[in-house]
């Protein structure tokens, strides 16, 4: 009877030792568990290009000569459709989203014939001063529909257009500072076109252009949409 005894005692004593182990083991496997999660939410967050841009505003009054102009020196490529611009000038803030805004503007193509109303936010794309592609509309140049790589170099132009000697039309004399330097004038209100309302390639970046003068300090923001990250900032100041 005693040996019977001691060996129960002997049993209770070892299972609250099994138990702490198997305690401790769970907790390991949940911890690996956790930490393989974690690991892989980093892994899948989306990384903001890198690269280097060179930035240019310069306001005469007058469509021909102004504009805005955005510079990709170098770095990863970066899709249009991925990245916002923000333009601060004076507390005003402008958002560039890419095919959000429609912008009144004519486009010379390669036949010398022109394009009306566009359907995209922001600057055009160049290399080398010259469009990327051509088309009706130009979708492949359009802010949203092309990707930037060295080289590519975005542009905004204020709209404008010069009387032609001799004709009497209104649509040949229209747009930034043809009557009045830094004021919009001309429009074909019949086309739903008033100087209030016009938003053209400069409008869509910084809404209140005709405001906008020399020595002026405007903030350049590129933010990548899905990273949220700021992929470049400057503060540039309007040459004229």
């Amino acid at each position: 009877m005693k040996k019977d005894k001691g060996v129960k005692k002997s049993r209770r004593a070892v299972s609250p030792v099994v138990g702490v182990m198997l305690m401790l083991i769970v907790t390991v496997i949940i911890a690996a568990a956790v930490h393989s999660y974690a690991g892989s939410l980093a892994t899948t967050t989306p990384k903001a290009p890198s690269g280097t841009w060179d930035a240019k505003i310069k306001n005469t009054g007058w469509w021909k000569d102004s504009g805005i102009w955005l510079t990709y020196l170098s770095g990863d490529p970066v899709p249009s459709k991925d990245i916002k611009i923000v333009m601060i000038h004076k507390n005003n803030i402008t958002e560039a989203i890419p095919n959000t805004v429609n912008v009144h503007y004519n486009f010379t193509k390669e036949d010398n014939t022109t394009t009306g109303w566009t359907n995209y936010s922001g600057p055009i794309a160049y290399v080398n001063d010259t469009w990327k592609g051509y088309g009706v509309p130009p979708y492949d140049v359009q802010f949203g529909n092309y990707t930037i790589e060295t080289g590519v170099m975005l542009k905004a132009s204020p709209t404008g257009w010069d009387k032609v000697p001799g004709e009497n039309d209104t649509y040949n004399e229209y747009g930034y500072g043809v009557l009045e330097l830094y004021k919009y004038s001309g429009y074909n209100e019949t086309l739903g076109l008033t100087p209030e309302t016009v938003i053209d390639p400069v409008r869509a970046l910084l809404k209140d252009w005709e405001y906008v003068r020399p020595g002026d300090t405007v903030t350049v923001e590129i933010v990548h949409i899905p990273s949220g990250k700021t992929i470049y900032k400057a503060d540039i100041v309007v040459e004229g």
